[in-house]
């Protein structure tokens, strides 16, 4: 049984977002801990994966430098979610592989995506591999902050796909290392500064 249940309550007046990446292990599980923390006064966030692992103990370490406690989170398959057609007000796909493999989620009303870095790609000393989930968390919330609380509304950004009926099926055996970005890219030709 999953933990974040995105249906709010009756009179609630949140708005649900699934963040979805390959394993849930790292970028979905930051965005999701993100958005509950700093905006969970208007948000309702869960995180999936096409193939879930298992959290990163690095993506906990970094959030608990913010305060923000995830002993409770764990790596989620997207199918507990569409298998019991749970809706989302917003999915956002955090990765390209994600993007390119993950099934029609009917329950989606608005599709984004945004890839980010891979920190669990960084090999190091310990340090180095803290500062790489660090990079990507910073990320991850500036792109939340001009994204979903810019005067650019996410339904109405231009370039993105917000039907929720897209075909995204892909190759499910293409690797999540594919992601060379080394940085935070923008899909297609969207302008997230100006207005509608």
């Amino acid at each position: 049984m999953t933990a974040c249940l995105p249906n709010s309550p009756p009179g609630d007046g949140k708005r649900s977002v699934l963040f979805v990446c390959t394993h849930n292990s790292a970028r979905s599980q930051l965005a999701e801990a993100l958005m509950n923390h700093f905006h969970g006064d208007e948000f309702r966030a869960c995180s999936a994966g096409v193939e879930p692992s298992g959290v990163n103990m690095y993506a906990r370490i970094v959030m608990e430098e913010l305060g923000v406690d995830m002993a409770r989170h764990r790596s989620k398959s997207i199918r507990e979610f569409t298998d019991r057609g749970m809706e989302f007000d917003y999915v956002v796909t955090v990765c390209d592989h994600a993007r390119e493999t993950c099934p029609l989620f009917p329950g989606g009303k608005t599709r984004l995506h945004q890839s980010f870095s891979d920190p669990s790609r960084v090999r190091g000393t310990d340090t180095e591999r803290r500062d790489a989930f660090r990079r990507t968390r910073e990320e991850i919330r500036a792109w939340i902050e001009s994204t979903f609380f810019s005067s650019t509304p996410p339904d109405r950004v231009a370039g993105f796909d917000f039907s929720g009926n897209a075909d995204l099926s892909g190759d499910p055996e293409a690797s999540e290392d594919a992601d060379l970005s080394g940085g935070a890219e923008a899909s297609g030709d969207a302008d997230l500064s100006g207005g509608p």
